[in-house]
Order: C-alpha cells, then sequence, then structure tokens
C-alpha cells in the first residue's frame, strides 16, 4: 500500500497507540515517530538536552517560515503545526474515509527540520564568524546537517505508516530505490559513516554543485575512516548515494541561500560567495573537523545510549 492512499483514520489510531509524556501530542505523528524512528528521537532529545521546547508556530513562521530562522535560534522554540485536533474534526466529519494524500501541504509540520537548525546552532558554536566566507561556510553546514538528518531518519521508515507519518513531519520524500541503498549502506558501512556521506553529499548541493568526482566519497570515506578497505561495489554504493544529495532543486536551492544570506548581512553575488574549497577548510581546521564529529555523535549515539 502507498502511504498516500492510507486512511487518516488509520494513522490517528497509531499515533495515539504510541502516546507518551516525552511526546507533543498536539501533532499527528510525533508519538509515533519518537517511539519507532531513533533519528527523530535523537534530535529531538539533543534540541530539549539544549534549552530548545517546542511551540505552536508562531505567525511569521506560518506565513513564510524560510524567514523565521534567527528568530528559532534566538528564542530557543521549535515552532510546529499543531494538526491534530483538526485532524480529528476531518477524520469525523468524512466518516473516516479521509486518505493521507488528500491532506493539504498546510497540515505538515517540519519540526524535524527546524529541530536539527537547532541542534547544529550549538555544534557550530565554535565555528568562526568574522568573515563572509566563515559565516556563508557555517550557515550552510548547519542546513546540510537538517537535510541529512530528514535523509537518514526517512531511511529508517520501514512500513506504511511510518513513511506517511514522515510525510506529514519532514521535508524529505524518499524513493523505494533511494531507501534501500541508505539501509544498505547503514548495514555495510555504519549509521556514522553514513551520515558523513550524507552530510557532504547536502554540503556540495548547498554550495550548487551540479556533480562531483567520483573520487570523493573515497576520499571523505578515508578522511573519516582512514584504512577502511571497502570493497569497489560498496563505494560504488557510496557514490551513488551521495548523488542523491544533488538531487535537491537548483532553483530552490539558490532561491532559499540568496533570500538568507540577504536577509542576514552576506549581501552579493552568490556565485562568488560560494565560490572556494570549503572541504579544504574542514579537512585542515580542527574547530570545523570537531563540528562534524559532534554532529555524528548525536546521530550515532543522541544523549544517551540507544540502539537502531
Amino acid at each position: 500500500m502507498d502511504e498516500k492512499t492510507m486512511l487518516l483514520s488509520q494513522l490517528l489510531k497509531a499515533d495515539r497507540l504510541s502516546f507518551s509524556p516525552e511526546s507533543c501530542r498536539d501533532v499527528l505523528g510525533d508519538a509515533y515517530l519518537l517511539k519507532h524512528n531513533v533519528i527523530y528521537r535523537r534530535l529531538r532529545r539533543a534540541v530539549v538536552a539544549r534549552g530548545y521546547s517546542l511551540v505552536c508556530a508562531w505567525p511569521e513562521y506560518t506565513a513564510f517560515s524560510l524567514s523565521q530562522l534567527e528568530n528559532v535560534l534566538a528564542r530557543r522554540e521549535i515552532p510546529v503545526i499543531f494538526n491534530r485536533n483538526v485532524l480529528e474534526q476531518i477524520e469525523r466529519r468524512t466518516l473516516s474515509r479521509m486518505r493521507v494524500g488528500d491532506l493539504p501541504a498546510s497540515m505538515s509540520s517540519f519540526h524535524l527540520h527546524e529541530s536539527a537548525h537547532g541542534v547544529a546552532d550549538e555544534l557550530c558554536a565554535e565555528l568562526p564568524e568574522g568573515s563572509k566566507r566563515a559565516r556563508v561556510l557555517r550557515k550552510l553546514m548547519g542546513e546540510s546537517f537538517a537535510n541529512a538528518c530528514e535523509s537518514l531518519a526517512s531511511a529508517l521508515a520501514h512500513n506504511e505508516e511510518h513513511r506517511a507519518f514522515l510525510q506529514i513531519n519532514c521535508y524529505m520524500k524518499d524513493s523505494v530505490n533511494s531507501r534501500k541503498l541508505k539501509n544498505r549502506l547503514i548495514r555495510t558501512i555504519g549509521l556514522r559513516q553514513t551520515f558523513y556521506l550524507a552530510f557532504y553529499s547536502y554540503l556540495y548541493a548547498n554550495f550548487l554543485f551540479a556533480s562531483f568526482s567520483p573520487n570523493l566519497a573515497a576520499q571523505i570515506l578515508e578522511d573519516h575512516m582512514p584504512g577502511h578497505g571497502l570493497s569497489r561495489g560498496i563505494l560504488n554504493d557510496c557514490v551513488r548515494f551521495m548523488e542523491i544529495g544533488l538531487e535537491l532543486n537548483t532553483g530552490f536551492r539558490v532561491q532559499t541561500n540568496q533570500f538568507y544570506f540577504s536577509c542576514n548581512g552576506c549581501k552579493g553575488d552568490l556565485l562568488k560567495m560560494l565560490d572556494f574549497d570549503f572541504y579544504d577548510i574542514i579537512r585542515r581546521r580542527d574547530v570545523y573537523r570537531d563540528a562534524v564529529e559532534d554532529m555524528a555523535d548525536v546521530i550515532e549515539h543522541g544523549e544517551s545510549t540507544e540502539c537502531l
């Protein structure tokens, strides 16, 4: 069954069965994802441990969420769309016949993405901000962490209910083949190494690369997993996985980056601002490498010892 064809009543029931003191009952899928998705759970605990709280999305956020990241970070508040009550009303009015694919996009709550930004902002706190280049790199590292978190959370959605809940609470939309590829890599090289590939894949995408050398995946794995000795077949899987990040819509990447940088004191030609060897900076400067390692720690271990 495709998740879009699932009945809303099925999701309401499945989520209700997962309620816990940790979950936000006003958001459809939050309880289920906290229980069944380790990436979602680790990010929630990580952002709460850093002093953030979940709040009903304020008007400016619901009107134009892309303009509100700095407010999210300054307030230490993760905006969520409180959708359960209205969805329960819809379910009753339609006599339990409403399907997930018929729900409007405005029902979605993207707090997973915003939570990742909150965590990344703390982990990147020691990065320099004295130059435009440094500010650009820090911002795009945060965005790439959020992209990678969604990508890995999506990989762990092993049934229709799980995928339907992520569809409501996540930007990421995965194909069956990409999900299989991610899971194959998690099994063969581990969650941490798969995170590195996802993070750098999206970092290259956010720096507007249309392609990269096939040797890049091997270089990243060698930098973070020296002497890995992986087979050519596994390395090919790594390259295919990294290419998923480049599927981010280029027009959207250009528009959102230009908007964000313009609103936060980084005005100028976008392509010129992005024209530097960011990977070399991360490789050679400990403060950047440490930030990436701290991100990987959150993904691999969370705030406590947890298992996949």
